[in-house]
């Protein structure tokens, strides 16, 4: 016998070392995931800019036709407030529900113990 009969063979040693790499290996980012996340934040702060603009313009009609200047402005920019936190609010919930639907890895293909949900 000679000393290469008891080394493992390239074929078993290239197998090992490609098991070892998917284990260690880390997921690419997504290059698309900060564009995403950015235009939810643009949606988030157009749908806030623009419920006080409705809620001031609704308040300014009224205002201009009941002759009550400025109390029904105010109001409704405080109404049109709220319901930009609301729709704030409505977006949270959803990106939160989307972000929880989207598969993730178990520990077992991670290689560690199995996930207990």
């Amino acid at each position: 016998m000679t000393e290469n009969d008891d080394l493992p063979s390239l074929e078993a040693l290239g197998e090992k070392v490609q098991q070892v790499r998917q284990k260690t290996d880390k997921p690419k980012p997504d290059p698309k995931a900060p564009r995403a996340m950015m235009g939810q934040a643009m949606r988030i702060a157009i749908d806030q800019v623009s419920a006080i603009l409705v809620g001031f313009g609704i308040g300014y009609v009224l205002d201009e036709v009941l002759g009550t200047r400025p109390i029904l402005m105010i109001v409704f920019i405080l109404f049109g407030f709220a319901a930009g936190i609301q729709n704030v609010y409505r977006n949270a919930m959803r990106m939160g529900q989307s972000a929880d639907k989207v598969p993730k890895e178990t520990a077992a293909q991670k290689g560690g113990e199995p996930n207990k949900e």
